[in-house]
């Protein structure tokens, strides 16, 4: 895991510690805000938060999160 990805999403109000779906939920969220952004830093930034929370929802599917 990145932890420069723990910083920058600290203030979208998620956690390192969260359940599968949670994760889920918050990737498909943001992509239908991506659907909807027009500006270039803001679509760069939605998709790095997807990305983060697939990888979140990844650790917890292997088990790897050790909580």
């Amino acid at each position: 895991m990145d932890a420069g990805y723990s910083s920058k999403f600290s203030d979208w109000g998620l956690s390192e510690e969260e359940p599968i779906d949670y994760y889920r939920a918050a990737a498909a969220r943001a992509r239908v805000w991506l659907a909807e952004a027009t500006t270039p830093g803001l679509k760069q930034q939605l998709r790095d938060l997807i990305d983060w929370c697939e990888e979140l929802a990844a650790e917890v599917a292997s088990g790897s999160k050790n909580d």
